[in-house]
Parts: structure tokens; C-alpha cells; sequence
């Protein structure tokens, strides 16, 4: 799985950023949580979900506040981002974190979805901040005419850290979540990018309740930025790659730009 990330791993390395990939427990069976020596000097973490239902996978207490101490850091950027692996709400994690002082790197940490071992998931750690999300998959983004994926709605109003400069498109993963804000959620999270639903997919009952288009990003509005997205908007392996790595190009350097 740690593969599908690659080209972004290669793109961070290129720009002179350094990056660590972490794995949350790998083939060894050491186990490495989201905790306060991980994040020691970084301003940017990713972390990205594998199936953790099917592991019995959940947050721990003390990696939920090691991500809320991130947060309290108006500096920080941090993206939760669920896979679309399955039909049912995400899993287990992949970590990215960039320290704050230049050149800055990334940390990437990623669980391997087989495994036994618990691991935290992007909904339990947004629960755990009180912001329920709810990840509701099995929606297929719509394609232009050429086969590329059809733009995204940006709202530029709320897009504080200018994170989308260039970034037209998303990719076609052919099951892509919606995130369904509720209760504190709907208070502290903006919708960032709406993705259009294609008309010619299989029915489904979020389009036949008439919408056109689904929450794609999420973005806090409290100091530290807190982004919920999905696993793909890291990965090579589902199309829009050339808008992507406008993507990760804002995110590497978001701290150049004055």
C-alpha cells in the first residue's frame, strides 16, 4: 500500500524537503503511535487510514491528545484522510509530519490494513476532537468527456491556507466518501472542495436524493488546520496526477510563500 504513495514521497524529496515514512506497526511488530516524540518540530502530519473495522482498530487516548497539542499550534496543518478501500467508514493509518523550521520534511506513517494490532482511524481521532465525520463511501466522481476528471467546486472563501492555487481536479477513484459534518462538526468545519457525482453511475441514494455533488474536503476553522480529504489525495493510482502534485506542491511549501 505504501507504494500507491510513492510519487509523492519522490515530489517532497525533489523539492529538498525531507521526508519520513512511519509505519505504525510494520512486519517487525514494533509499534510506533501518534504521540508527542513523533510530532517533536513538525507543522504538517497526513495521516492516512486502512480498514480498521475489519482489525478492530481505534485511537488511542494519548494519540488523540497528541494531535489536539498539534492543533494548538496556529502554524500547524494537519490531514486526516480515510481510504476508500471499502464500503463501510475507514481504518487504520499512514502518518505524514513536516518539521517547522527549513527546509521543511514530512513524516509518513502508514498501517498496514491486515494486521491485528490496534491503530488509530481518522473518524475515532476526529471524534476524539469533538468533530464527528462521518465517512460515507461509494460515490464515483464524474469525467469529462476525454476520460479526466471533471473540475472540482472550490470554496475560495473559506481556503485560509491557500492550499488549492492550481489545483483544477481530484482524481476518478470509482468510490470516493462523502463527509457528512454533524452536531460540533457543522460549528467548527467548513466544506472546503465539493466533487461532482457522475450521473451515469449505478444509482445510489445520495445522488437520488438529488444532489449533484459530494463533500470531498473538509477544513477547520480553528487555529491549528485541521483538513479531512481522502487517502487518494496522496496516492498515484486513480488519475488527476498533474493536479495533485499542484496539491502537494502547496503543501510543501506553504510556509515559503509570504
Amino acid at each position: 500500500m505504501k507504494m500507491n504513495f510513492g510519487t509523492f514521497v519522490e515530489q517532497a524529496r525533489a523539492t529538498g524537503r525531507p521526508i519520513v515514512e512511519v509505519e505504525r506497526e510494520g512486519d517487525d511488530g514494533v509499534r510506533r503511535p501518534l504521540d508527542a516524540a513523533l510530532l517533536a518540530g513538525a507543522d504538517t502530519l497526513s495521516v492516512i487510514s486502512f480498514d480498521s473495522l475489519r482489525t478492530g482498530q481505534a485511537a488511542s487516548a494519548e494519540e488523540a491528545a497528541a494531535l489536539r497539542a498539534f492543533l494548538a499550534d496556529p502554524d500547524h496543518l494537519a490531514f486526516l484522510c480515510p481510504t476508500t478501500t471499502s464500503a463501510t467508514p475507514a481504518a487504520s493509518h499512514t502518518m505524514s509530519a513536516s518539521p517547522s523550521r527549513r527546509p521543511r520534511s514530512c513524516i509518513m506513517a502508514t498501517e498496514r490494513s491486515r494486521r491485528s494490532s490496534v491503530s488509530p482511524d481518522s473518524p475515532a481521532l476526529l471524534a476524539a476532537l469533538g468533530l464527528p465525520v462521518a465517512n460515507r463511501f461509494g460515490l464515483r466522481p464524474k469525467a469529462q468527456a476525454d476520460g479526466s476528471p471533471a473540475p472540482i467546486e472550490v470554496e475560495t472563501a473559506v481556503e485560509r491556507l491557500h492550499l488549492l492555487q492550481g489545483v483544477d481536479t481530484f482524481n476518478l477513484h470509482p468510490h470516493l466518501p462523502h463527509f457528512e459534518r454533524s452536531c460540533e462538526a457543522e460549528a467548527k468545519m467548513d466544506v472546503l472542495v465539493r466533487q461532482p457525482i457522475d450521473p451515469a453511475a449505478p444509482p445510489h441514494p445520495f445522488a437520488q436524493s438529488g444532489r449533484a455533488t459530494f463533500e470531498a474536503v473538509l477544513q477547520s476553522r480553528f487555529a491549528g488546520a485541521l483538513v479531512v480529504g481522502d487517502a487518494t489525495l496522496w496516492s498515484s493510482t486513480a488519475g488527476g496526477v498533474e493536479s495533485l502534485k499542484r496539491l502537494w506542491a502547496n503543501v510543501l511549501t506553504r510556509g515559503d510563500r509570504s
